[in-house]
This record gives structure tokens, sequence and C-alpha cells, in this order.
């Protein structure tokens, strides 16, 4: 298993210096990890949730209860539901990073540095994850283990 990172950054802006940082992250698996990998379904599993993101997930839930209460009109309903469908498909245009989009490659851009070494830890941390996994779940094929202390 190995983990290739890129580290670079450029200048947005015209007038005055806007800085972007940008990290491309790709986890790269062994044939015998990725049958691993996709025998325990981890591609799903989340890495990272962007503030926008987790803003779009909240606002959809809240339209979602506002359209499930009682003696709501149905222009009320369909209001409500499109509001939440609306907010559900921006969240999916917001970052959010999970193992599976690691496997592809990973391309994520931020003016906000710690947020992106913030991100670059918990993809660290993710990948030890995953490979602490990948190595606990295979000796789960009925052998026996003495510890002694």
């Amino acid at each position: 298993m190995h983990l290739l990172t890129r580290r670079s950054q450029r200048d947005d802006g015209w007038l005055e210096t806007s800085m972007t940082f940008i990290l491309n992250a790709e986890l790269d698996l062994g044939a015998e990890e990725k049958y691993l990998f996709d025998k325990y379904q981890l591609h799903d599993r989340v890495i990272y949730n962007s503030e926008t993101f987790m803003e779009h997930l909240n606002a959809a839930d809240k339209h979602r209860e506002e359209a499930a209460k009682d003696e709501q009109d149905l222009g009320t309903i369909l209001y409500e539901s499109f509001a939440a469908l609306g907010h559900n498909i921006m969240g999916k245009l917001s970052l959010q990073l999970t193992l599976q989009n690691l496997l592809d490659g990973a391309h994520i851009e931020t003016q906000d540095l710690e947020e992106l070494l913030r991100i670059e830890q918990l993809i660290a941390t993710s990948v030890q994850f995953v490979a602490d996994y990948l190595k606990i779940a295979v000796t789960f094929d009925s052998r026996e283990e003495l510890s002694e202390y």
C-alpha cells in the first residue's frame, strides 16, 4: 500500500496576492489489498466533510423535517421537498472526501492552509486505518493465538 501526495500552490490574485493551496493524493493498493478493500466494502468510508457540505446536509434535513410535519398543505410540502433536493445537490458539489476518492486520486484546492493541513493529516490517519484494518481482517480465519501476560 502506497500513498502518494503532492502539494502545490498558485496565486489567483489579479491585483493582490490570493494563494490557493493544492493537494493531490492517491492511494495505491496491491492486488491482494484491493481484493480485501472491495471485500470489506471500505469505499464509502468518509475521510473529510467540508463545512459547506455539512451546512447543506443540515439544511436539507431541516427542509425534509418541515415537509414531513402534519397538517402541511401540498404547496409547502413541494417547496420543502425541492429545497431539500437543492441542498442535497449543492452538498454533492461541496467537498466530501472518501477512501474511494483516494483510490481514484483526490484533487483538493483551498485558500485555507490550515484546512488543507487538517485534510492531509486525516488522509494519513485514514490510510493507516485501512492498513491496520486489512492486516487484522485477514486474521479472522479460525486461527488461534495464545497471549501470555
